[in-house]
């Protein structure tokens, strides 16, 4: 998992580099570009995600195998991704609690989307539980997908403009 954040920082890297520019400059554009590029990637996951788990809610449970396997591997990922922006939004105000940093600078609807997901999911899963898994067995853990995708363009969304502010701040 190292290995795949490792090519992550040098494909963020290799899309800007500028000598001209101090190296504090650079770190924060390539934060700000991985920070996007999570965002987006996490997005467009959510919205796959949601189509399936409509499929599967109305009954469609002949959806090919790969699509849960790789639903479930980007949830991993986004997760892994968001969890090192989380380490650098407390790493940059150390005083404010992660959660706090979040919900400052993700929108709101965005927040109230994250939550309402995530109370979903653990619903979801419930209903799933007590009807002992009948139906599509995926149906259980598309509304987690839902809400690690949510949490993720959150995160991703509240990095951004975290390091926009810090970049507005130094620059004055």
């Amino acid at each position: 998992m190292e290995y795949l954040l490792k090519d992550f920082d040098l494909l963020a890297e290799s899309c800007y580099f500028n000598r001209a520019k101090g190296k504090g400059e650079n770190e924060r554009y390539v934060m700000n570009l991985k920070a996007m590029v999570t965002g987006i990637v996490s997005a467009i996951l959510l919205i796959t995600s949601l189509i399936v788990h409509l499929l599967i809610f109305e009954g469609n449970s002949k959806l090919p195998g790969f699509i849960d396997i790789s639903l479930t591997i980007g949830m991993v990922l986004a997760w892994l991704l968001s969890s090192k922006f989380i380490k650098e939004l407390n790493r940059a105000q150390p005083d404010v609690h992660p959660i706090k940093l979040m919900t400052q600078n993700a929108p709101r609807w965005l927040v109230l989307l994250t939550g309402f997901f995530m109370f979903y999911a653990v619903i979801n899963m419930g209903m799933m539980i007590r009807t002992r898994w009948q139906g599509s067995h995926i149906r259980g853990v598309s509304g987690f997908w839902l809400f690690f995708y949510s949490l993720s363009i959150m995160i991703s969304w509240a990095r951004w403009r975290q390091s926009k502010q810090l970049s507005e701040s130094t620059e004055r």
